[in-house]
């Protein structure tokens, strides 16, 4: 998946998680553009500073980028360890302590909010390592992996990030439940 991809992505899963949580109401305005700011960033920018890795290898190996790419900046591991810490790791009485005008769980829920919501198109598109690193084909890697799927959301990655960032940003300040998605459903199939 391209760049403006991940941004889609990365967006509507924080508009997701903003609505899930009530963001809005925990937080100003300036503060939510902080927080979706950081979303896209690690969601588009700083997961794929891999690629820069090639620079230090033999240029025989440059062409290899499963030697570097979807590795340790990839790994589920530890993006899911940034996002443990962002829900536990400050309490408020630390916070108090350092003195932030901001809660600061929120900055980093966020920014591994955005990692794993790159995690999630990669896994769509390929695999990326459970752990530190994996070998490409053997274990210790999750994804689909399949060349229809990785062409299929390749494509709507690369068409639908405009959709998929109004979505996000309608769902920060929807307030309502879902039920609008599930009525037609319903109707359907006569439940």
């Amino acid at each position: 998946m391209n760049y403006q991809g991940h941004v889609g992505v990365g967006v509507l899963t924080f508009g997701v998680v903003a609505n899930q949580i009530d963001l809005k109401s925990e937080v100003s305005i300036y503060e939510m553009v902080a927080l979706l700011l950081i979303t896209m960033i690690s969601a588009s920018k700083i997961i794929d500073q891999d690629l820069k890795f090639a620079a230090f290898l033999p240029k025989d190996l440059r062409s290899k980028r499963y030697l570097y790419h979807r590795q340790i900046t990839h790994s589920l591991f530890i993006w899911l360890g940034i996002l443990y810490f962002g829900l536990f790791g400050f309490n408020s009485n630390l916070q108090s302590v350092i003195d932030l005008k901001f809660n600061i769980n929120y900055y980093i829920m966020f920014f591994a909010i955005g990692g794993l919501s790159h995690l999630l198109a990669d896994m769509l598109t390929g695999s990326v390592p459970i752990f530190l690193w994996g070998k490409y084909g053997r274990g210790f890697r999750i994804g689909l992996n399949i060349e229809f799927t990785k062409k299929i959301f390749v494509y709507l990655g690369d068409k639908l990030y405009l959709p998929m960032i109004l979505g996000g940003m309608f769902l920060v300040y929807f307030d309502g439940d879902f039920e609008f998605l599930i009525l037609p459903i319903k109707s359907l199939i006569n439940i």
